[in-house]
């Protein structure tokens, strides 16, 4: 079908030096309408495209299907489209302090693979900054830059500046730092929280304050905690850790007074406080077979507890006398002096007690100056038990002798 124009306007400019202008309305407006327009084009009686007095522009569709519409169609055509080509830009422009006409901001497409096929292309938004139109967010195939953060198309966000948020930030995927170090900080000294039942649920929160110090509302496990300048106060909750270094450890409410309820571990010491001169226990220790001793004190001494319940025990019988008597007779108390120290003790070599009496010593592992060496050890308190038994048969010997030295 021909083209047929009903009104064509044609025109030859033919001079360098003069600025020509294809069509110009010059409206006097000494009075008119709000909605008075400078220019309006219409199909029958329905506007398609005005230019009000104040110039706006309107662009009108009257498709009621679910196709985009009205639309404004930038079109470059270009013989030979390359890489880096400004396809279209709109600028927003005004004036400065001084009268003079700068470009704001600006909103631009450019190709960045004219392929046929596999074409690709970008949209910048640009703003001015101190003067000069710089880049502050790029729309392109592989994700979005907001000036240096990038999120990528894989649900990634990197970036060598600082994101800042006024409210909250809210992402289904992990915040990863693109480098070696990452760092959450407020703007001034204030508390770091981690709240893992959402942000308005202190339940399970972990808070690090501005001296360094972190409370837990829940339980810390980890393989292994360090801390060179500070403490780590656990309150009511409970710590299960591998090898670590701290300056100090509590846990609870720890007192040298005795005002309360806890624990403290320093390089020098482990202490314990209760808040009752009854008898508390202080350590308790357990194996399969549940409870097997404790350390507990009273309102004046401590006591080093050994389980010795006899409802956990079938009794077979005493121990005889002789047979304990024998066995301290077998297992003499030595003088010696320790290789390392030079320092001279008296004791037992727990080898040997072990070859008399299993109960005697515990047995070791591995050789001295081995990473696995735990040398043999003797428990004192297991020969109490002999020297008792021996004790009441020399007193009974001695009762005996006594008596029949009376009866002489």
């Amino acid at each position: 079908m021909a083209n047929q124009g009903i009104y064509e306007l044609e025109d030859t400019w033919n001079d360098g030096g003069t600025t020509w202008h294809g069509i110009r309305l010059t409206v006097t407006n000494s009075a008119s309408a709000s909605d008075s327009k400078l220019i309006e084009l219409r199909i029958g009686t329905a506007p398609k495209f005005s230019v009000d007095k104040a110039g706006d522009l309107t662009i009108t569709s009257d498709d009621a299907g679910a196709a985009a519409g009205p639309n404004l169609t930038l079109y470059r055509d270009s013989a030979s489209p390359a890489a880096s080509d400004v396809m279209g830009r709109i600028r927003f422009r005004g004036e400065d302090s001084d009268g003079n006409i700068e470009s704001y901001s600006e909103i631009y497409s450019r190709l960045d693979d004219p392929t046929s096929g596999s074409e690709d292309a970008s949209v910048l938004i640009r703003t001015a900054v101190a003067g000069t139109m710089t880049t502050m967010a790029t729309f392109a195939p592989g994700g979005i830059t907001l000036n240096s953060v990038v999120i990528s198309n894989s649900n990634s966000i990197t970036g060598v500046n600082n994101l800042t948020a006024s409210g909250t930030v809210t992402a289904a995927q992990n915040f990863v730092s693109s480098t070696t170090t990452a760092v959450v900080a407020p703007t001034g000294a204030g508390d770091v929280r981690l709240r893992p039942n959402g942000s308005g649920s202190t339940t399970g929160q972990a808070v690090l304050d501005s001296s360094g110090n972190l409370s837990l509302s829940g339980a810390l496990t980890a393989g292994s905690i360090t801390s060179g300048f500070g403490s780590i106060d656990i309150g009511s909750s409970t710590l299960t850790a591998g090898a670590g270094t701290l300056a100090s450890l509590t846990i609870g409410t720890y007192s040298e007074t005795g005002a309360g309820n806890g624990k403290q571990v320093t390089g020098n010491s482990y202490d314990s406080s209760r808040n009752s001169t009854g008898t508390t226990s202080h350590l308790r220790f357990f194996n399969p077979n549940n409870q097997v001793g404790s350390i507990t004190t009273n309102g004046s001494a401590t006591a080093y507890n050994t389980s010795s319940d006899e409802r956990l025990k079938d009794k077979t019988g005493h121990l005889a006398g002789e047979d304990a008597l024998a066995i301290i007779l077998a297992d003499p108390v030595w003088t010696f002096d320790w290789k390392k120290s030079g320092e001279s003790a008296v004791g037992w070599g727990a080898q040997t007690s072990y070859g008399i009496s299993r109960d005697l010593a515990s047995p070791g592992e591995g050789e001295p100056g081995n990473e696995d060496f735990m040398p043999w050890g003797v428990d004192q308190a297991k020969r109490t038990p002999y020297l008792w038994a021996a004790t009441a048969h020399l007193a009974g010997r001695l009762a005996d002798l006594e008596a029949r030295v009376d009866a002489l």
